[in-house]
């Protein structure tokens, strides 16, 4: 009853309403039973209760039902008995210090172990224009943080906030969609300290950004891809039946932002949703004695020491400490021609390699090597196994293993467990890469080779590579979209720009409107109403920012000064962009023009 009357009043205030509904995991048996009876004191319950509740939390006598038998009996001191009709009560008592820091405006609501919290605002937009304000604050035009850097706080604090459940505002209409863009465009604007009257496809062009509903929309088909990666014993979405391996259910394709999409991507990608490397559960490889990772604590895995030493430190270590032990070396090589890998038995004088899916990084495909290399090569019982890797980054990741880690770094950990019993011990050693170490140098060069060659592609593809793609595609069609634009004829300096320099916040200011043509000139503040004629007085000829800078016949003079300084004769607009923000001293120059007309 409290949730709907909170429902009906965000309703009639037209206010939005977030509710969660929060799931602890074993609950009951993770009270404290001390606890349960300290906070029973805290509320008032004293004397002979609250000896009650410490007696019946304690030593209790449990018995197992299974196939209508009984096990033994047994006591427990561990939390709440299941099923007992006080126990909800005791475990809302355990959890009565949550209300005190639930701040106000927010309801929580608690029986047993189900925890509902409901808040109401009036919306996001109100939300992110209170930190636009901020953003206003640090971006002054004579003081304030650089581009580069409030750039960073949008990103982080006002765009997270609009794009925050991607998968669920996909469903919004295109007029809530423009609510929260304007509230984008206008930090964007801030953070470049462009005027009002710069176009927005010129604001994107500048900052190197995309448009919030298309982030929106990758965000969308990432989540997908998770989803169909965590399977169907991991993901609601596999459990509930809303996909099938062809992709989504039509049903459920219409109502989903990223459905049509998702299907599109994976069409043009070829990449088929069977091939994804499927999640599994992170083992703990340091729990088993037969399983070591080297990476820093063997004589050649020294930076410091020359390279000829290293690789006769490396020599002297296989022959001396692993020379009953199978060697085995792996490597990963991406370039034009595509991605591949090479698994090479140094022992047994064997070699495997592999092609992959181009998508896939040197990350997810020297992580391959080294699951192929176990999986193909470990096989017997009674022997050691020395698997070398220069890929340092992948053997980190498998140190300690979590859920959130790459699929292939679970893959691979999974892999080890598996193989334990085909082997006596199991070590991965990192190797300097590119030293002259041999072993290393033959893996390298069995990956290169593979390559280029018509080996066929092996059918598997990182998920998490595939995510990054999808944000390079958005990107990619933002950037036809601003070649398809009006503007972009007289902006092709924009995108083509790499800003490496950091100036005081009013110079770069200048230089940013110099580059978006948006100098406060006549031309433009007459558009704006803030002019009666666009008409410089002396040229009698419309004032826009070109002519200020290349024709006005007031400041032929400073352009006599600026050409020698830029090393040109002849003055081009879009030149004069690019070369001010590469050379620091063409930069100076212009600064120095720019100022000297008293203008800005």
């Amino acid at each position: 009853m409290m949730f709907f009357n909170t429902l009906l009043k965000a309703r009639s205030n037209t206010e939005y309403i977030i509710a969660a509904s929060l799931d602890i995991s074993s609950a009951y048996d993770s009270v404290w039973p001390d606890g349960v009876v300290y906070k029973t004191l805290q509320i008032g319950l004293s004397g002979p209760t609250a000896r009650w509740i410490h007696e019946f939390l304690t030593n209790q006598t449990l018995q197992v039902r299974w196939y209508g038998k009984l096990s033994a009996s047994f006591t427990s001191n561990r939390g709440v008995p299941q099923g007992c009709c006080i126990s909800p009560y005791l475990f809302t008592i355990y959890l009565h210090d949550v209300f005190e820091i639930i701040p106000p405006g927010v309801t929580c609501l608690i029986y047993a172990d189900d925890i509902f919290i409901i808040c109401s605002d009036p919306s996001l937009q109100n939300k992110a224009l209170k930190r636009l304000g901020y953003l206003r604050a640090l971006g002054g035009n004579n003081w304030g943080a650089n581009t580069v850097h409030l750039l960073r706080l949008v990103n982080a604090c006002i765009r997270s906030i609009c794009e925050f459940g991607a998968q669920v505002t996909g469903y919004a209409g295109s007029t809530s969609w423009r609510k929260l863009e304007v509230v984008h465009h206008n930090c964007l604007r801030f953070a470049a300290g462009l005027s009002r009257w710069t176009p927005i496809p010129v604001i994107f062009a500048e900052t190197g950004e995309i448009r919030l509903r298309d982030r929106s929309l990758a965000l969308s088909i990432s989540f997908l891809l998770r989803h169909f990666t965590l399977g169907d014993n991991f993901s609601p979405f596999k459990k509930s039946n809303l996909c099938t391996l062809d992709g989504l259910r039509p049903s459920f394709k219409e109502r989903f932002s990223g459905g049509t999409n998702w299907l599109n991507f994976l069409k043009d990608a070829n990449v088929s949703i069977e091939n994804f490397i499927p999640f599994v559960y992170p083992v703990e490889l340091q729990q088993e004695n037969t399983i070591s990772i080297h990476m820093n604590d063997l004589p050649f895995q020294q930076s410091q020491i020359p390279y000829p030493t290293l690789c006769k430190l490396f020599d002297e270590y296989v022959n001396k400490e692993w020379n009953s032990s199978i060697l085995i070396a792996t490597d990963a090589s991406k370039g034009e021609e595509g991605v591949s890998l090479a698994a090479l038995n140094i022992t047994y004088n064997r070699t495997l390699t592999l092609k992959l899916h181009p998508m896939n990084s040197v990350f997810t495909a020297e992580g391959c090597a080294i699951l192929i290399a176990i999986e193909r090569f470990i096989q017997e019982e009674d022997k050691s196994y020395i698997l070398c890797s220069d890929s340092l980054s992948v053997l980190k990741s498998l140190e300690s293993l979590h859920r959130k880690w790459p699929t292939i770094s679970l893959q691979i950990g999974s892999a080890i467990i598996r193989a334990i019993p085909r082997s006596k011990a199991i070590k991965l050693v990192w190797v300097p890469a590119h030293v002259g170490i041999t072993i290393n140098e033959q893996a390298d060069e069995a990956a290169r080779a593979a390559r280029i060659s018509d080996v066929n592609i092996y059918p598997c593809i990182s998920t998490e590579d595939l995510r990054k793609v999808i944000f390079r595609v958005q990107a990619d069609q933002g950037r036809i979209q601003w070649e398809s634009t009006k503007y972009f004829r007289s902006f092709t300096h924009l995108p083509k720009i790499t800003k490496i320099q950091l100036l005081p916040r009013r110079k770069e200011i200048l230089l940013t409107r110099l580059r978006t043509r948006s100098l406060p000139t006549k031309a433009i503040l007459f558009k704006v109403g803030l002019e009666s004629s666009p008409l410089c007085r002396q040229c009698g000829i419309v004032d826009s920012n070109d002519h200020l800078l290349l024709t006005c016949i007031v400041f032929e003079q400073l352009r006599n000064t600026l050409r020698p300084s830029l090393g040109i004769g002849a003055l081009h607009y879009n030149w004069i962009c690019t070369i001010s923000t590469l050379n620091r001293r063409a930069c100076s120059a212009v600064l120095l023009f720019l100022q000297s007309t008293n203008l800005f």
